[in-house]
């Protein structure tokens, strides 16, 4: 006898912010019960939240100051409330990719010119200081702004890693960061000499690739879904009498129903305060 399956799967698009809620107890997003109470509690009129905030779990944390997204969200001076993330990379990367993707002529076909091209790929890889990281948008804000205050000390292609960054922040619950200028210059002075390094060594690979070395054979790893769910969707979708490209677009319509751009273009930005806390963020966050 084979078993029975009864399945039902439910219109994403349709169901009340309720029943999203159920069925979706760990995403966030405009209809989540904590974004809901974040705008009550905060007084906001309008909501501007972004697919980062909308992709990752309602217990998040930034890597770079330590605040969950209760402690995150902040409502600007146009009463929009502003849950935003966004992913810090390294520039000095891309200042290797700029360097390097000349030495190799992209137009080769030959197996040789494709190994030559991921031999570049790999360099520019090794020249990095931290992997693309999700911090808050605040977190990413005063990193920019932690540059500027070095002005024409700094290379243009530097950024700080959200370790760094979290020396020289200084937070509060639903503000923007305040920032330690005298933090901001030991952070760089302990650093320099290795940001030195690595320009050094990309000078190496660079001398390398120009001399057509450091070539690297075969294509790397793709991960996709596993056969078996991809085998199993179909039969799935056809017992509700759907098509199976309709259960891959679910994280797309939820992802509409999560994300908002209220005030869209207009400054975002609080009035700065006085006060200072503890750089670790400790203060009374918002219940939700």
């Amino acid at each position: 006898m084979t078993a029975s399956i009864s399945l039902v799967m439910p219109d994403f698009r349709a169901v009340s912010d309720e029943d999203l809620e159920s069925l979706l107890p760990q995403a966030d997003g405009a209809w989540s019960r904590q974004t809901r109470a974040l705008m009550l509690g905060l007084g906001a009129q309008k909501l501007n939240l972004n697919s980062n905030w909308a992709e990752v779990r309602r217990d998040w944390v930034c890597e770079a100051c330590q605040r969950r997204k209760p402690e995150i969200a902040r409502v600007s001076d146009h009463g929009v409330l502003l849950c935003q993330l966004e992913w810090h990379h390294d520039h000095l990367r891309d200042h290797a990719k700029k360097m390097l993707r000349p030495l190799v002529n992209i137009e080769d076909r030959t197996p040789e010119g494709r190994d030559l091209r991921r031999g570049v790929d790999a360099c520019k890889d090794l020249t990095m200081r931290f992997f693309t990281t999700l911090i808050c948008n605040d977190c990413n804000t005063a990193e920019g702004k932690a540059k500027g205050r070095l002005g024409d000390l700094i290379p243009s292609y530097f950024s700080f890693s959200p370790r760094e960054i979290t020396r020289f922040i200084r937070v509060q619950p639903n503000r923007m960061h305040g920032i330690d200028d005298e933090a901001v210059r030991e952070v760089w002075n302990e650093v320099e000499r290795d940001v030195a390094d690595r320009l050094a060594f990309l000078d190496i690979l660079a001398g390398r690739l120009r001399a057509g070395g450091h070539r690297i054979q075969g294509n790397p790893p793709q991960f996709w879904s596993s056969p078996v769910l991809t085998s199993v969707l179909p039969h799935l979708a056809a017992r509700q009498g759907q098509d199976a490209e309709s259960l891959y677009r679910i994280p797309g319509i939820v992802s509409e129903r999560s994300v908002r751009h209220d005030g869209f273009g207009v400054s975002p930005r609080l009035k700065r305060t006085a006060s200072r806390v503890d750089r670790r963020g400790k203060g009374t966050p918002l219940a939700v």
